[in-house]
């Protein structure tokens, strides 16, 4: 009887030692699933829910600003627009040189305009509607 109970202490020790490592690593595993689920929520949070794309483009070349823009939304858009403003800075503050805007009954739009541009810092400001969401973005160059 003495060694029955030898041999049955050993293997319940050899079955907690062999399943101890398994709950600590489920434990990590559950841990990671988290975080996941919470990045992947965050994530989604953060994504434009209507713009797919979108694109702001300022140079310049023989004295003139050449501004473009484009928008594509995903294939559920019906309605998209661009709005441009270009503006110079003077001193402290911005002044607006020349604006464009476009829309259209699909889901994508390309905007294009040109204005005269002498030395100085320019900043093209684009605001993208799709649906009726809206992302406005910025680029700043000098001339």
């Amino acid at each position: 009887m003495n060694k029955m109970k030898k041999i049955l202490l050993i293997s319940l020790s050899c079955a907690i030692f062999l399943l101890a490592p398994f709950t600590t690593y489920a434990s990590e595993a559950e841990s990671i699933t988290k975080e996941s689920v919470e990045l992947s929520v965050s994530e989604s949070l953060l994504r434009n829910t209507n713009i797919k794309y979108n694109t702001l483009s300022l140079s310049f070349s023989n004295g003139k600003a050449n501004c473009s823009a484009s928008i594509t939304g995903y294939t559920f858009v019906t309605s998209v627009k661009i709005t441009m403003n270009l503006y110079k800075k003077n001193g402290s503050n911005w002044d607006k040189v020349d604006s464009w805007e476009s829309s259209s009954n699909s889901n994508y739009l390309y905007l294009s305009g040109s204005a005269a541009a002498s030395a100085g810092t320019y900043k093209l400001v684009g605001v993208f509607t799709a649906n009726g969401e809206e992302i406005t973005k910025e680029v700043e160059q000098s001339n």
